[in-house]
């Protein structure tokens, strides 16, 4: 039976995107330090890269199938007390600038409700990973998170910008996450393709959504392009 990181990489090999993100990307503290690869752009120095990263085993399958991506990870907050967890970007084109943007009131990287979005700029514009906390999180509430994203985000309107990732917020309801993000002039690109599957992005339960009810909760919001599928 195939891994779970191999399934994931057969299909990057078969859709072959310009650029894809991941959250949630994890190593362990306590694996063995590797050298960045070449391929890798540098955003921090303070964590070390580890063996066991995510996003490293991503690239390095990859290149095994002759697959090139250029990359960044962004370390944001210890996960489960072991892991540096954070969020990365993997882009085909050369990337040109890079940004780490914290969202969140508190900047502990000790503290789980800890977000930042990284944002890399090629060719094509920009794109953010995103993870933002939930619209009634008691601390960090995602509406307070969305007005300091957007202060930054909306200097660069004059380029395409891309936000991927995990919005943690149901489509479907209204006056929350989704709209606030769509009042300011974002497009959901799955309203916009034109091929389209059920829209469900959880499809049952996982750490931080334990009802079974699917949700359409991570999407592709952009600045107006034309979305093919």
């Amino acid at each position: 039976m195939l891994s779970k990181q191999q399934v994931f990489v057969e299909a990057i090999a078969n859709l072959q995107p310009d650029v894809f993100c991941l959250q949630e990307v994890n190593q362990s503290q306590g694996a063995q330090e590797v050298k960045p690869l070449k391929n890798q752009i540098q955003i921090q120095d303070t964590i070390k890269l580890r063996q066991d990263n995510h996003a490293y085993t991503i690239v390095k399958m990859l290149e095994g199938q002759g697959i090139h991506y250029e990359w960044v990870w962004l370390p944001i907050k210890v996960g489960y007390g072991k892991y540096d967890e954070g969020v990365a970007i993997f882009s085909k084109k050369p990337i040109l600038e890079v940004e780490d943007l914290l969202v969140s009131q508190n900047k502990s990287y000790s503290n789980y409700r800890t977000r930042r979005l990284l944002g890399i700029r090629n060719e094509d514009g920009w794109f953010y990973s995103v993870h933002f906390s939930w619209w009634a999180d008691p601390e960090e509430p995602f509406a307070n998170q969305w007005k300091k994203a957007n202060q930054s985000i909306s200097q660069k309107k004059k380029e395409p910008v891309f936000l991927l990732g995990d919005f943690n917020g149901d489509a479907a309801i209204r006056n929350e996450n989704y709209d606030t993000i769509r009042q300011v002039g974002f497009y959901d690109t799955y309203l916009l393709a034109k091929e389209k599957d059920d829209g469900y992005t959880i499809s049952g339960q996982i750490d931080g959504w334990r009802e079974n009810e699917p949700i359409p909760q991570r999407r592709i919001a952009l600045f107006p392009l034309e979305v093919r599928k």
